[in-house]
């Protein structure tokens, strides 16, 4: 029995090997063809020429350095609303008392039906008309607009609070701001890096958005990159793949980075919000 116990542990083991091969291999292929010469060549299917020049002419052929300033501005946006906004929204349909509360959660929860796409439309008219384009404050009134998925996993997260501790902190004679400081949130932290995360990935990779409603001295780097600005200067028909491939690579690696150091409370999170409730 232990002996066909221990064949099937391998077996697992092997399946998910080979599973993590198939999913890391496009960043493999990434890695690899952002090092071969940049021209007359093929892509290659493994690491063969390590030509790291190329790397030093991804930022050196554009404003690398302007382009990541613009996304840190607008990641910090969605990252302020989502810690902020999408918390106390969440942690108001979960903990608070109010007539019709469970309706509106139900509207939030029907934008999760809604892509994206079929509102940027509306969203553009709109903006036009109020003459917010080319403006970073589209971005925060969407930030303070709410995420309907962060908003969902808040109230999940916050249904699991024994309903005792706002009765404990109420006989201490704490407010609802310091119950939420003092209480609520160091208990939260799995939460929080949960909700760091998904805003961080969702402004970073953010191409659409910033293509509609920003012009090119505001773009982030996820848009200006993919606009064909790697190319020789006197042949502009020719793109610099590898270069370009390069840039990929160091645009991919804070998403990366961040996953790896938040990695531990990321899994708590999503067991804690998607499970209890």
């Amino acid at each position: 029995m232990n002996r066909k116990k221990e064949i099937q542990k391998y077996l697992a083991y092997a399946f998910l090997v080979a599973l993590s091969v198939v999913f890391l291999y496009p960043l493999i292929f990434l890695a690899a063809n952002s090092l071969r010469p940049y021209i007359n060549k093929k892509p290659v299917i493994f690491f063969t020429e390590w030509h790291v020049e190329n790397y030093y002419f991804a930022v050196a052929m554009i404003p690398f350095f302007k382009y990541l300033l613009n996304t840190m501005k607008l990641v910090a946006i969605s990252v302020f609303g989502s810690l902020v906004m999408d918390f106390l929204m969440g942690y108001a349909f979960a903990r608070l008392r109010a007539p019709g509360k469970e309706v509106l959660f139900k509207l939030v929860l029907l934008q999760l039906m809604i892509p994206y796409i079929a509102i940027q439309i509306p969203q553009f008219v709109w903006y036009n008309t109020l003459g917010l384009m080319d403006t970073y404050w589209i971005f925060i009134l969407n930030a303070l607009g709410g995420s309907a998925y962060n908003i969902f996993l808040v109230k999940q997260f916050m249904s699991s609070f024994p309903r005792e501790l706002d009765d404990a902190a109420k006989v201490d004679g704490c407010g609802f701001l310091r119950m939420i400081a003092q209480i609520v949130i160091p208990l939260s932290k799995p939460l929080y890096a949960l909700l760091f995360f998904n805003a961080f990935v969702a402004a970073w990779n953010d191409y659409m958005g910033p293509q509609m409603f920003l012009t090119g001295d505001k773009f982030p780097l996820a848009t200006a990159m993919f606009g064909n600005i790697y190319f020789l200067p006197d042949k502009p028909e020719i793109i610099l793949e590898p270069v370009l491939m390069a840039a990929c690579v160091l645009f991919t690696l804070p998403v990366i980075i961040l996953f790896f150091f938040f990695q531990k409370y990321l899994v708590q999170g999503i067991v804690t919000s998607g499970l209890k409730g």
